[in-house]
């Protein structure tokens, strides 16, 4: 099966996978943080999301991700653009 170019595949479908953007260590360092700020606050009713819009001003290691290089490179890349400012960052919890 041919490669398909990020770009088109995100133009195309609205989402975008890239495997290996995010290390084990730091997966399990921002599953720490949002473990932390979910058992801070009362759990979602079941069958509901829970939400936190703009996490990263509670969360020092969530900040340093949402602020990484290496993640907006990867969003402009997919967004064909130079570069990116981010607007608001957001965790779901299902």
């Amino acid at each position: 099966m041919a490669e398909v170019d990020p770009r088109t595949f995100f133009a195309e479908h609205g989402w975008l996978i890239v495997r290996g953007a995010v290390s084990p260590s730091r997966v399990a360092e921002l599953e720490a943080a949002v473990d932390a700020i979910y058992a801070a606050y009362p759990p979602a009713p079941a069958g509901q999301v829970w939400e936190v819009a703009g996490i990263s001003r509670i969360s020092p290691a969530i900040a340093a991700h949402a602020h990484d290089p290496a993640i907006a490179g990867h969003a402009a890349a997919a967004l064909g653009a130079a570069r990116i400012k981010l607007l608001q960052d957001t965790v779901l919890i299902k």
